[in-house]
């Protein structure tokens, strides 16, 4: 007859040979950085295609890019500032902690800094001219975009538009 008071040690069912193991945090996280992963080469695509598109479709690079500041000024007012580029903000918010996610965001803005490249080098702004000035054209409308959200305002695209304009003219 057992005794009232004490506790019966739990065993494991036949076969199963110990604990059983939960899913933890680790498992969670690795899911969340398969998402986030996932969400910047989507965008990365989006993005590349829309500067493709802006790239090939003015004459002057300065000129697409500006309008493409004030295109991406008037989708962000659309979106009452909610929408807009996950890279820098996923980037930024895992940095140094997610490899995976650090890696697909290096891969993103190399490919943005590689577009504006080719894009300056078609438009007849010398090869190592269009490479050096591919970091400051990428940066500015990298960083103009959490501006405008933040500010809720389109000025922070506009000024980064002109003012690109103004120096890819310098080249030209």
């Amino acid at each position: 007859m057992p005794q009232r008071g004490r506790r019966r040690e739990r065993r494991p069912p036949p076969g199963r040979g110990g604990r059983q193991r939960r899913p933890g945090p680790g498992l969670s996280h690795r899911r969340a950085a398969r998402s986030a992963v996932a969400a910047i080469r989507h965008d990365d695509q989006e993005f590349a295609g829309i500067l493709r598109g802006a790239l090939d479709s003015e004459e002057d690079p300065g000129d697409a890019l500006a309008a493409r500041t004030r295109n991406l000024a008037g989708i962000l007012r659309a979106s009452e500032w909610a929408g807009g580029c996950p890279v820098t903000a996923t980037a930024l918010g895992t940095a140094g902690r997610a490899p995976d996610i650090q890696q697909a965001a290096a891969e993103a803005f190399a490919r943005r800094r590689e577009l504006v490249h080719a894009g300056l080098t078609a438009a007849g702004i010398a090869e190592d001219d269009a490479r050096e000035l591919a970091h400051p054209v990428v940066s500015p409308l990298e960083g103009a975009e959490p501006a405008a959200r933040v500010s809720r305002g389109e000025e922070p695209l506009h000024t980064a538009g002109r003012r690109l304009a103004r120096l890819i003219s310098c080249y030209r």
